[in-house]
């Protein structure tokens, strides 16, 4: 499969905002929102969530498109209170599956945030019942370190804590 990785600016809000209700139709089990509170969302918060950043927008944003220009991959990060990277929203869309595009997402998030010295650890939550993923964060260097119970796609799940210093 050919594709790119590539950055979108508040312009491509649509895009972004396209496959990020796919992920959150197709996967909502994965992720701590749901279709209808995003659907919600006007033009200026899905602009916000694509802001480069900076001082004021503390978060990054990857994603892959295929040779067609469909976003097929996206993740993100962002400073949390604590001064922690965040990762959230990692998703590869069903038909993209299986290629090492999560992979890609994942060196490339690590290495943005990496290179933009501003934290020196990363944290992420996932379903423990997703064990792909797990694995998938295992090898990009990241441990557990706990667990919690949190609310996902409408059930409570037990999601795995896993952090990695850089």
């Amino acid at each position: 499969m050919e594709y790119s990785v590539v950055e979108l600016t508040p312009d491509d809000w649509h895009r972004y905002r396209d496959i990020r209700l796919e992920a959150l139709e197709h996967d909502p089990q994965a992720f701590g929102s749901s279709v209808a509170r995003e659907a919600a969302f006007d033009e200026v918060k899905w602009r916000s969530r694509l802001q480069p950043y900076s001082a004021e927008h503390r978060q990054w944003a990857v994603f892959v498109e295929d040779k067609t220009g469909k976003l097929i991959a996206s993740a993100g990060a962002y400073v949390s209170e604590d001064g922690v990277a965040e990762i959230v929203g990692v998703y590869v869309t069903e038909d993209a599956r299986g290629q090492g595009l999560a992979s890609v997402l994942m060196s490339e998030l690590i290495e943005r945030i990496k290179n933009s010295n501003v934290v020196g650890t990363l944290r992420l939550s996932v379903n423990k019942e997703q064990s792909a993923a797990v694995a998938l964060y295992q090898k990009s260097g990241f441990v557990i370190t706990g667990e919690k119970k949190e609310m996902l796609g409408g059930e409570e799940k037990v999601v795995v804590i896993m952090e990695m210093g850089l």
